[in-house]
């Protein structure tokens, strides 16, 4: 469900991978926490190498994260809305999102999945993934925004 396998190019989405994944879990009964919406890691060319100005890479990342949430609806009990955006030091990530649009882009993305899961009366639960944050600082930070 990662951003590479699922919009290979923009604004063309490829649910393939992920729906196997989502009717094996559904065939045996299994709940799928679904992974992930937003993370630097594993984004397609297209999106790395473009020169987004922030409207621009909001507005991408608002298309991709309600085409996901909505494609999938209530097939995903729960989604990592942000994967792994601060190092352990409490610091962000240097990744596109943050350089492009700054910390802002974290709470957005939960806006957005919220948008996409209100709009379809999903009760999706919403997350934060992450490893490694455990200091004092970064707890600080992540409480912060939510």
């Amino acid at each position: 469900m990662k951003w590479q396998f699922t919009e290979p190019q923009r604004g063309v989405f490829d649910y393939s991978g992920g729906n196997v994944v989502v009717d094996i879990a559904e065939a045996r009964g299994k709940s799928v926490r679904c992974h992930n919406l937003v993370w630097e890691s594993e984004l397609p060319s297209w999106l790395t190498s473009g020169t987004w100005d922030n409207a621009t890479l909001i507005s991408i990342m608002q298309v991709h994260i309600t085409n996901l949430v909505q494609h999938w609806g209530d097939s995903c009990y729960s989604w990592d809305v942000v994967n792994e955006a601060f190092n352990g030091d409490g610091s962000y990530t240097p990744n596109i999102f943050y350089n492009t649009i700054g910390p802002a882009y974290v709470p957005l993305a939960f806006l957005f999945a919220t948008q996409a899961a209100n709009a379809k009366g999903l009760k999706v639960k919403l997350y934060y993934n992450d490893y490694g944050i455990e200091s004092k600082q970064t707890r600080t930070i992540v409480h912060s925004y939510y």
